[in-house]
């Protein structure tokens, strides 16, 4: 690899090019110009990029590049979209971006990033303030998925202590709402529980859990013999917007000592907005 890509130089006199080209797109697409989405077959796109020979070679044009990339992605900021909820960067994160991109810091441990780790911290310590909590801690994620995992791990863990070494034993059980987001199934299958002992909690008129039929299903579980990993409730679930009763959830699974975990995807980030 030629030693000019480590160069401040050619730092330069790319992200000069680079610059334009975004803001033709930022111009463009916030205008409605254009369509919203491109959709053209996998070997055409590869094809456009010169993928083989880059990838064999290198010697990239990478402004040229981008221009293929951009005229070919989801154009979130036209004013016509109507794709996922997925947020429209504000263009304050993309030099966070590029940061992130020049200092390739990991955060596994922390020597490997302590500026990163720190503001890591400081963000959960004000999203904690902004649901009114006084302490806690937390991990971030990069989408509400990853994020029922990470937390239903901690369940694992806390509950099933030895389940790292020995896996989860055959009664236990997961209470979930009858509108559950699909990433709790898929935790499910990943953590080694298996989809078959998920317990579906019945909704109310409004579509959110029912608390009393968790108390009634929880009765039920314990009297056949299992052991409930975790009670799943929505802050705002994703097929339809209903919040849980958290509050009286909230009591219940403290009450019988119960782990509760709340997938607040859409809640949290409305309280955070």
């Amino acid at each position: 690899m030629n030693d000019e890509v480590y160069d401040a130089g050619y730092f330069r006199e790319t992200s000069d090019r680079f610059r334009e080209v975004i803001a033709r797109e930022l111009e463009a697409t916030r205008s409605g110009q254009g369509k919203v989405l491109v959709q053209k077959p996998i070997e055409a796109l590869l094809r456009e990029l010169d993928f083989d020979r880059v990838v064999a070679e290198g010697n990239a044009d990478l402004a040229a590049l981008a221009e293929v990339v951009l005229a070919n992605s989801n154009h979130l900021r036209n004013p016509r979209y109507m794709g996922h909820q997925v947020a429209i960067p504000m263009l304050p994160s993309v030099f966070a971006d590029m940061l992130n991109g020049v200092t390739n810091n990991g955060m596994a441990v922390y020597e490997m990033g302590p500026v990163q780790t720190a503001v890591e911290k400081g963000m959960v310590r004000w999203m904690l303030g902004k649901i009114g909590w006084p302490a806690g801690d937390g991990v971030f994620t990069h989408g509400g998925s990853l994020g029922n995992l990470t937390a239903l791990l901690a369940a694992r863990a806390r509950v099933f202590p030895q389940s790292w070494r020995d896996g989860l034993p055959p009664f236990a059980v997961l209470l979930v709402p009858e509108f559950s987001h699909y990433s709790i199934e898929r935790v499910a299958a990943i953590i080694g529980l298996g989809t078959s002992r998920i317990v579906k909690v019945p909704a109310d008129a409004r579509l959110r859990m029912d608390p009393a039929a968790l108390a009634r299903i929880h009765d039920e579980v314990v009297n056949s013999g299992r052991t409930v990993l975790a009670v799943v409730a929505n802050a705002g679930a994703t097929a339809n917007g209903a919040i849980d009763p958290l509050r009286e959830i909230g009591l219940l699974c403290r009450e019988r000592g119960l782990w509760l975990h709340v997938d607040g995807a859409h809640g949290a980030a409305a309280s955070v907005s």
